[in-house]
C-alpha cells in the first residue's frame, strides 16, 4: 500500500512523530474514525518511500518527451493487460499520445459518460462527446488490437448507487474517499458498477488502469524557494480499496523521477515568466487566468501540435454553487429537473452526512463544504 493515512487513536501534539499506535488505513474516513475525527491525529502519506530517496533540488537532465516514452516502457512491461482511462483532457491525451508515439500497444482505452436521464449531449459529458470518443473513433483504425470501450453511466447506475440504505450510501462514500456527484465516474465506482471490468485478471493476466493523473502543485515560500505539495482531497477521486489496479500514469513510486521533472518544468515556467509570484494557488485552480500557461509548462511541450479545441461552462448558482465541478452541476441540475426521484436520494444523503461525518468537512455546519484536506510531506525545489 503506497497512498495511505495513517491514525493515531491517542492525543498528541504535532509535529507528527511515528508511534507503534499508528495504523494506516487506504481510506480516509476509517483514519478519521479511529483517531476520533481530530484532524491532527492523521497524516496523509503519498508514495514517501519513493520520493523521501531524491534529491528534490535537482532537475533530472533526461528531456521530458524520452521521460514519458520511459514510464509508457515501464507499463508495458509491468502488466499483461494496460487499460487506459481517457477523457480527452489534456492528461490522458499526453499519455495517450506517448503510446502511440512509441508504438507501444495498449490492450484496451476506455471512456465514460454520466447522465441520470440517458442524455449524454449535455455539457456535462462535451470533454468526452466532443474530444474523446471523436478522436477514438479517428484512430481505431491504426490501432486494430486495442479494445475501444465507451461506458455509459445512466439512469440504471444512478439508482444502484443512490439507493435509500444507508449501509449502501456508507460504502458509496466511505469506499470512494469523496463526496461528489461526479466521483460515480471514479475507478472504484466503475468496478462496482461494471463488474466485467475486472474480467481480464480472472484469467492469467495482470491488469494496469492507467490514470492521467496528476499535476504538480507547488508552494513558494516567503524567501522565494518553491515546495512540492500533496494534497489528498487531489488524489481521494481514484483512491479507495476497489482502486487497487490504479497506476497513476505520471506520478509513480516505480519512476518518482517523472513527478520530480514535471516539478520542475512548473517551477522554471513560473520563474521565467512569474519571477514575482508567491501566492501560486490561481497558477493551478482551475477555472483560472494561468489554466493555458500551466498545461502548456508540463503537457504540451512535446504535443504542441495536437488541438482538440475549447469550450466554456457557465457559472455554478444557488444550490448548485457548492458542487465540485462544473460537470457535476450539470448532472445534478439534470437529476433535479428530470429525475427528481434520484436528486431526492443524492440530497437526502446529506442528511445523514451530517449526523455521522459532518466533522470532517471543512464548514462544520454543512457536508456541502467539501471534506477537509488533509497534507502529505512537502519537498524542497529549491529557489
Amino acid at each position: 500500500m503506497r497512498i495511505y493515512w495513517e491514525a493515531d487513536p491517542k492525543l498528541y501534539r504535532l509535529p507528527f512523530s511515528q508511534k507503534p499506535s499508528l495504523r494506516k488505513f487506504d481510506n480516509k474516513f476509517e483514519a478519521l474514525r479511529e483517531a476520533n475525527g481530530k484532524i491532527s491525529r492523521v497524516r496523509f502519506s503519498f508514495f514517501e518511500e519513493a520520493f523521501d530517496k531524491l534529491d528534490w533540488t535537482k532537475e533530472p537532465p533526461d528531456d521530458w518527451e524520452t521521460m514519458l516514452l520511459n514510464r509508457a516502457q515501464q507499463l508495458r512491461d509491468t502488466y499483461s493487460y494496460l487499460r487506459l482511462w481517457y477523457s480527452g483532457g489534456v492528461d490522458s491525451h499526453t499519455a495517450l499520445l506517448t503510446f502511440l508515439k512509441a508504438g507501444i500497444p495498449l490492450d484496451e482505452i476506455a471512456t465514460h459518460q454520466c447522465s441520470p436521464i440517458d442524455d449524454y449531449n449535455d455539457p456535462g459529458n462535451i470533454e468526452v462527446a466532443n474530444r474523446a470518443i471523436p478522436y477514438l473513433k479517428f484512430i481505431e483504425k491504426e490501432i486494430p488490437k486495442t479494445k475501444i470501450t465507451i461506458l455509459n453511466i445512466g439512469s440504471k447506475e444512478f439508482q444502484k448507487i443512490f439507493s435509500d440504505k444507508n449501509e449502501d450510501i456508507e460504502r458509496w462514500f466511505l469506499h470512494k474517499n469523496d463526496w461528489d456527484v461526479r466521483s460515480v465516474i471514479s475507478t472504484p465506482s466503475l468496478y462496482y458498477l461494471f463488474p466485467e471490468l475486472e474480467r481480464p485478471v480472472r484469467g492469467t493476466h495482470t491488469l494496469g488502469d492507467i490514470i492521467g493523473e496528476q499535476k504538480p502543485r507547488l508552494r513558494r515560500g516567503e524567501d522565494g524557494t518553491y515546495y512540492a505539495i500533496h494534497l489528498d482531497h487531489i488524489l481521494t477521486y481514484h483512491t479507495g480499496r476497489d482502486a487497487k489496479y490504479n497506476e497513476y500514469f505520471y506520478i509513480t513510486p516505480d519512476y518518482p523521477e517523472l513527478h520530480l521533472k514535471q516539478c520542475h518544468l512548473l517551477k522554471n515556467t513560473l520563474k521565467e515568466n512569474h519571477p514575482d509570484m508567491y501566492d501560486l494557488k490561481p497558477f493551478w485552480k482551475n477555472p483560472g487566468p494561468y489554466v493555458e500557461e500551466y498545461n502548456e509548462g508540463i503537457r504540451y511541450p512535446c504535443w504542441n501540435e495536437v488541438n482538440l479545441g475549447k469550450f466554456d461552462f457557465p457559472e455554478r448558482r444557488g444550490i448548485y454553487s457548492w458542487v465540485a465541478s462544473k460537470k457535476g452541476y450539470y448532472v445534478l441540475k439534470t437529476m433535479r429537473n428530470y429525475h427528481p426521484e434520484i436528486f431526492q436520494r443524492f440530497i437526502g444523503q446529506f442528511e445523514y452526512v451530517e449526523t455521522k461525518f459532518l466533522k470532517y468537512f471543512n464548514d462544520p455546519t454543512q457536508a456541502q463544504s467539501h471534506i477537509s484536506s488533509l497534507w502529505g510531506k512537502e519537498y524542497n525545489l529549491g529557489k
